[in-house]
């Protein structure tokens, strides 16, 4: 018999059928006390599912990366629930359900590529990320959101499909907004190297024609 969901260990093997039911049962009722459609915890399952033979994950518990799971779902539906609440409804740890979500979206974001960038929510759910990550909201992510659609528009260069432009983004909407932001707290972040991150700022500065 399994251990009960809380505590048990990434199992080896294929994700069981009782686990699998486990974590849907616990996403519904997480899903209902926040009033969350229908449509999310189904979604948030299928991540979910896909990260059983992660190594990158086998250091969090499985109730993390379920928690991990619904909030890339949320971030993709542009359901601007937060960090601290959905950590609250599964009570577990804030950072370890952090480190979970950011490294899920980070892999969905390298494995959908460009191809997701440019989806209806793919820019708001990218600046929505890192912005969620260093604690900034409202006017710094809706500026940064226009920063990262205008990039593309006229052809800002990428190396981290797009997850570098984005970072400049919410760097200079931060500046812009009087948030006490430094490159250094963007590229931690967003795990993007310091020199790719000024690059891609400069860049912005020029073919955005933005004032310093």
């Amino acid at each position: 018999m399994e251990q009960p969901f809380k505590t048990i260990k990434m199992p080896k093997g294929e994700m069981s059928e009782a686990r699998i039911h486990e974590a849907e049962v616990l996403l519904q009722k997480v899903c209902r006390e926040l009033q969350i459609d229908d449509d999310i915890p189904d979604e948030a399952l299928k991540l979910y599912k896909n990260t059983h033979y992660r190594t990158d994950l086998k250091h969090l518990s499985p109730k993390s990366v379920l928690a991990g799971s619904l909030l890339v779902a949320l971030k993709l539906h542009k359901e601007l629930i937060s960090l601290r609440e959905v950590t609250d409804a599964f009570n577990e740890d804030i950072t370890e359900v952090g480190k979970a979500s950011h490294t899920l979206y980070r892999s969905y974001i390298d494995n959908e590529s460009v191809v997701f960038s440019h989806s209806a929510g793919g820019f708001k759910a990218m600046v929505y990320n890192l912005g969620e990550l260093l604690d900034l909201y409202g006017h710094t992510i809706d500026d940064a959101e226009t920063l990262l659609k205008r990039a593309y528009k006229v052809g800002v260069n990428s190396e981290k499909s797009w997850y570098d432009v984005a970072g400049a983004t919410i760097f200079i909407a931060a500046s812009k907004n009087g948030e006490k932001i430094t490159l250094d707290d963007v590229a931690k972040a967003s795990k993007i190297d310091k020199k790719v991150l000024l690059n891609r700022i400069k860049e912005m500065y020029i073919k955005l024609n933005l004032k310093r």
